[in-house]
């Protein structure tokens, strides 16, 4: 899943953020820093879980769980014990939800879930949160190399159809089967778009 639509969607409709979200591939350098303004967000991707292939399946078909966390700093300094800024955590979590929750982010994904929430750090300058939320979508034939070459191959535009008909009283008929005879055929062309 794009994370681009998620960071516009929350920067819209999360106001406690005045626009302070971003995305981050990992969000470890973030606690190092002491120099961003908080409440501050930042959209990160986490693992997606597949389902398995259905056995018997003709084509391939899985279910697959897309993830990604909204890692939340809020200013730990008037209150080190934590108390006040875990108070914020679920002032931010009721906007995140307002915001995300049920929202489909684009038409291959269903509504985003939300998934949990923990402490990810905690020093005298920030309170570090993590909120964690998916959205299902589905891999299917056209995104697999089987997709990729079937939609490598020629339109069918014509088929051939010879009939060897079996007639039990039919003196050449030794063995049961067809004698190799073709008595009727056809040549259909099938309409292109």
């Amino acid at each position: 899943m794009m994370l681009s639509p998620i960071i516009a969607a929350i920067r819209e409709r999360c106001p406690s953020f005045a626009n302070r979200i971003a995305g981050a591939a990992d969000y470890d350098a973030l606690e190092e820093s002491t120099r961003v303004d908080v409440p501050a967000a930042f959209v990160v991707p986490m693992d997606d879980q597949a389902d398995a292939v259905a056995n018997g399946s003709n084509d391939v078909r899985q279910g697959l769980e897309d993830r990604f966390r909204v890692v939340v700093l809020l200013s730990n300094t008037a209150d080190q014990r934590g108390q006040a800024s875990y108070d914020q955590v679920h002032l931010i979590r009721a906007e995140l939800w307002a915001g995300i929750l049920g929202w489909e982010p684009d038409a291959d994904h269903n509504p985003i879930e939300y998934r949990g929430g923990d402490l990810i750090a905690r020093s005298r300058a920030f309170l570090i949160w993590g909120f964690d939320f998916s959205a299902m979508t589905e891999i299917t034939e056209e995104d697999t190399y089987r997709g990729t070459a079937l939609g490598a191959l020629p339109n069918l535009e014509t088929v051939t159809i010879d009939l060897d008909a079996v007639d039990p009283a039919d003196a050449n008929v030794t063995s049961p089967g067809p004698d190799g005879r073709s008595e009727a055929g056809a040549t259909l062309t099938i309409p292109t778009e």
